[in-house]
């Protein structure tokens, strides 16, 4: 599954979560897409402490079919209504048919990283 979000800014969170500094390339882009429907909103108990359920859960989704896209709470940021990550499930008949959109080049604010190294 492709993991997305609602907001470049929780897109930066995840990344910097996910991913140790010295490997950040200095050639990162964004990018957007307009699905061609609302994504299916999760609305089971997120238990965000475990880690082989929300796998078993995510994997449930894929094989399943049902949807091109599942909105999910966000760990990093949790309980607020804007602050999501989007899921997309690229064995969906209309995955292939989502249009990417150039958002334009990327580079993080070396204050974020405690070295002040750039990134």
């Amino acid at each position: 599954m492709l993991y997305c979000a609602a907001t470049v800014s929780l897109c930066c969170l995840e990344y910097l979560v996910h991913t140790d500094p010295d490997l950040i390339p200095d050639n990162l882009i964004w990018s957007w897409a307009e699905l061609p429907a609302d994504p299916e909103v999760f609305d089971g108990t997120w238990d965000m402490g475990n880690v082989e359920w929300t796998r078993a859960i995510g994997k449930n989704w894929v094989d399943s079919r049902r949807s091109l896209a599942v909105r999910v709470p966000s760990v990093i940021v949790p309980h607020t209504p804007v602050d999501f990550n989007i899921l997309l499930n690229p064995t969906h008949d209309v995955y292939s048919q989502i249009e990417w959109r150039d958002g334009g080049k990327f580079s993080f604010d070396p204050r974020l990283f405690l070295d002040g190294a750039s990134v």
